[in-house]
């Protein structure tokens, strides 16, 4: 394959976005797992918990991505039951931990939701994973389904 078109996903970027999750979510599921980074699923948890607050989506489990996009984490994922029993996979970190949740999502044919905590990198809204051998080095690109929705978290700081 030479090329390939895609369109990029629709984003919600503000301050207290994460309000958004249950109207972006409506039609694409009811329970969700987030897979991320352990510093990023440990800042973002408390927000998107209070997002999906009183309202019909539902947060199964926080999982650590595994601290590589490989075949090798996703596939160990895929294997566990609240990942197959979620509706969604919500992405949480940067990019890998994002990349990992494109693999994930587009192996399993479910919705994912982006959440990236870092500015610097287009994981998030992009078709394209980066995959690594177990040992950090390259592997080779991956070409999954684009993000159904990614949510832009920003905040003024206190002065």
């Amino acid at each position: 394959m030479s090329y390939y078109s895609v369109n990029l996903p629709r984003y919600t970027i503000g301050e207290g976005c994460y309000q958004e999750i249950p109207e972006k979510a409506r039609f694409l599921g009811k329970t969700a797992v987030v897979i991320g980074g352990k510093t990023a699923m440990s800042k973002a948890k408390e927000k998107l918990l209070e997002g999906v607050k009183d309202s019909d989506v539902q947060i199964l489990d926080f999982i650590w991505y595994g601290g590589d996009s490989t075949y090798e984490n996703g596939n160990v994922l895929m294997k566990q039951d609240v990942v197959r029993q979620a509706d969604m996979i919500f992405a949480v970190g940067g990019g890998r931990a994002c990349d990992t949740g494109k693999y994930l999502a587009n192996e399993l044919d479910k919705p994912l939701f982006c959440f990236p905590t870092v500015a610097s990198n287009c994981a998030a809204v992009t078709a394209i994973s980066v995959i690594y051998h177990p040992d950090g080095s390259f592997r080779e690109y991956y070409y999954p389904k684009a993000a159904d929705h990614t949510f832009i978290e920003s905040y003024s700081p206190v002065d």
